[in-house]
């Protein structure tokens, strides 16, 4: 009866906060895939939720057994340090704390260019227009 649901929500308690594992630094427009893994104290089953640090979300996941471990891939496509964070939540809707993990986007990172060639580009962009015409 009722009573017994207000005494089960009363006892209920959120999942741990989750381990997170995954690359820190990656290239744009490459996917890369983190997982997560949470355990309910109440042994109740979780969904995660992926905030990618660049105002998207990956939404709450299914629902899956306590301690099982998720995986998400996701793509960034300027360069950036990131926070990624994620928390779960179990199927009475309380909420664990959040988890936090940098990824890092470089500015710069390896072309076809030497290093040496690319800083005289960088100094001459007509001589790269051209340069990539030919190319």
């Amino acid at each position: 009866g009722a009573n017994e649901d207000v005494e089960r929500l009363v006892v209920n308690n959120p999942p741990n906060k989750p381990l997170i594992n995954g690359p820190s630094k990656g290239l744009r427009n490459i996917p890369y895939t983190f997982s997560a893994q949470t355990t309910d104290p109440d042994g109740d089953n979780v969904s995660y939720f992926f905030d990618w640090g660049d105002s998207d979300f990956s939404g709450w996941s299914g629902f899956h057994p306590s301690g099982a471990e998720i995986q998400e891939s996701y793509i960034w496509s300027t360069s950036y340090k990131y926070t990624i964070r994620v928390k779960a939540q179990d199927i009475y809707g309380a909420d664990s704390e959040w988890t936090t993990h940098s990824f890092t986007v470089p500015r710069n990172h390896a072309t076809h260019h030497s290093s040496v060639w690319q800083g005289f580009l960088d100094m001459f962009p007509i001589l790269e227009r051209l340069f990539d015409l030919y190319i």
